[in-house]
């Protein structure tokens, strides 16, 4: 008795493509993780000096502007620099 196995080939995706494009490239494969890497400290660098910090400089100063009619202007936030 003779079994045949018949093995279906699916399309593959276009992500399966390019991940294994990206496999086959290892200089492709080192700048994607460096990038990567490179904006997540970014990212995390900026967050932390604003909380540490806050997210207004010493020269700056804070305010909001309401406006006293009742018919008034939406509430503005605004940052002014002090000379």
């Amino acid at each position: 008795m003779l079994s045949v196995h018949v093995v279906m080939n699916p399309k593959k995706t276009r992500f399966e493509i390019f991940n294994s494009w990206v496999k086959n490239n290892s200089i492709i494969f080192v700048l994607i993780i460096f990038g990567t890497i490179v904006i997540g400290l970014s990212s995390f660098t900026n967050a932390a000096r604003n909380l540490y910090h806050g997210s207004v400089s010493k020269d700056e100063i804070q305010f909001v502007l309401q406006s006293d009619r009742p018919w008034g202007y939406p509430i503005q936030n605004f940052i002014a620099k002090q000379k």
